[in-house]
């Protein structure tokens, strides 16, 4: 009699150790028995449905020719096969701290693991939103600002965000009523809380969590649901201590977690002088410390300089805006720290990282760049390396 008819193989899927596929094929005398393996592989029985699974002696990220069988009573057979490639391996950002790609730095510095330096020193690029590869100026893009030590990933949006035609935006709108961050405009906006109202040259809008501009952060799509809920510590900065001294980042880092005092009263909006308040939210700004540690003369013993100043060359750290490739952003961004007493009209600002790559304070009601900053759940998935061409990607 003849051999069994054609044999086909269908519904193939893989991860990263196995591959499966549907093996087609009968014999018209009588049962059949189907077998898949893959070259020099052990072989494996499909069940009744024809269903086989490949799951020994696979690597992650390689192509497999993948071989199917049907094989009648007597032991005729016929077969096919066909090139699968099993998934790419994928981590989460715990593994990053032990892997330390390429800038990240060797001690926890402040809260959370950093990275330091030049754009040419960090490989720190990362895809948040399409599950694929983007490039430096897409919307997708993010850099990784650091990992916590139990594995959240905090990022910054790589360009600044826009809406319609517009992409500078102000902090808070009024130049004669003092502000703060969870009752600025920026902190609304950001977070999908505007109240739909069109005063000033901005609008109200939402610019970022259920906007149009960027339907991957509506609040029911599966990214959002990504970002974790944080604390955020709000409050103001005069001075870092007693005697206004030099800002360092450790300085600035212990201000804006509420730990160090500074000479102006009322500058935590607390009783004391330390900063008391905090707001739970998906999205913030950078902090002041975010970027002065961002930046360091010497990488290997991490001495951090004083990013007020001009002479401080701050301007080459991976953070500031003139690295992103973006020329056409505003070379000034926001900061989300607040400048003077709330209750006086007369001083309040808040924190800019100027074009320079100095940080002063600015009018609130002035237009700058704003990009986002969020912690990726310590759950997420990532494949890549961190480079501009292999960047990490936050798997669906």
């Amino acid at each position: 009699s003849a051999n069994p008819t054609n044999v086909s193989i269908s519904n193939d899927s893989s991860t990263e150790t196995t591959i499966t596929i549907t093996i087609n094929g009968t014999d018209s005398n009588g049962s059949v028995t189907k077998k898949c393996w893959v070259t020099s592989g052990k072989e494996f029985t499909a069940n009744s449905s024809g269903v086989c699974t490949i799951n020994s002696g696979l690597s992650a990220g390689s192509s497999y020719t993948v071989y199917a069988r049907v094989t009648d009573a007597s032991g005729r057979y016929v077969q096919t096969s066909k090139k699968i490639s099993t998934k790419e391996a994928t981590f989460t950002a715990s593994k990053l701290i032990t892997s330390k790609p390429k800038g990240l730095s060797s001690k926890v510095l402040g809260d959370m693991y950093r990275f330091v330096g030049t754009k040419d020193d960090v490989n720190n690029y990362i895809c948040f939103g399409n599950g694929a590869k983007c490039s430096e100026t897409d919307d997708y893009m993010y850099r990784i600002i650091g990992i916590t030590e139990d594995g959240e990933i905090k990022v910054i949006k790589n360009t600044a965000i826009r809406e319609k035609d517009m992409t500078i935006f102000r902090w808070f709108r009024s130049s004669s009523s003092a502000s703060w961050w969870t009752a600025s405009d920026i902190y609304a906006r950001l977070n999908g809380k505007s109240s739909g109202s069109t005063q000033g040259k901005d609008g109200d809008t939402n610019l970022f969590v259920d906007s149009s501009e960027y339907p991957y952060m509506a609040t029911t799509s599966d990214w959002y649901k990504k970002i974790s809920d944080h604390s955020w510590w709000y409050g103001s900065i005069y001075g870092i201590d007693s005697s206004g001294g030099a800002r360092t980042a450790d300085k600035i880092f212990q201000v804006e977690t509420g730990q160090l005092e500074t000479y102006t009263n009322n500058y935590g909006f607390g009783s004391s002088n330390k900063w008391s308040e905090k707001s739970s939210a998906k999205i913030g700004l950078l902090y002041l410390h975010d970027y002065y540690y961002s930046y360091s003369l010497n990488y290997s013993s991490n001495t951090y300089v004083d990013c007020s100043k001009t002479s401080a060359n701050c301007i080459n750290s991976w953070l500031h805006i003139s690295q992103n490739g973006k020329s056409d952003d505003s070379q000034t961004e926001w900061t989300m720290v607040y400048f003077g007493l709330r209750e006086n009209d007369s001083v309040y600002r808040a924190w800019g990282i100027l074009q320079d790559g100095t940080t002063y304070y600015l009018y609130p009601s002035y237009s700058y760049s704003v990009r986002p900053v969020f912690y990726l759940s310590n759950t997420v998935k990532l494949k890549g390396s961190g480079t501009l061409s292999d960047p990490f990607i936050v798997q669906a």
